[in-house]
């Protein structure tokens, strides 16, 4: 459930900045990622290959990386 996501998001963020990592939550971005639930996941949880390139194209478009 959201809550549940958003309660794992806030522990991985907290982990992340204490050993600063890089941390960027996309979990809220799925609309802008184009991600489709019957084509781009694996499971429930995970991306499979097409989601993943979806997410890498995102995130080199928006900055996330260089």
């Amino acid at each position: 459930d959201v809550e549940r996501v958003s309660d794992y998001c806030e522990n991985i963020s907290e982990y992340a900045e204490k050993n600063q990592v890089p941390y960027y939550n996309l979990f809220y971005e799925q609309e802008a990622l184009g991600l489709n639930g019957e084509t781009d996941w694996m499971d429930t949880q995970h991306l499979n290959y097409l989601g993943q390139r979806k997410m890498t194209e995102y995130m080199v478009r928006n900055g996330y990386l260089q």
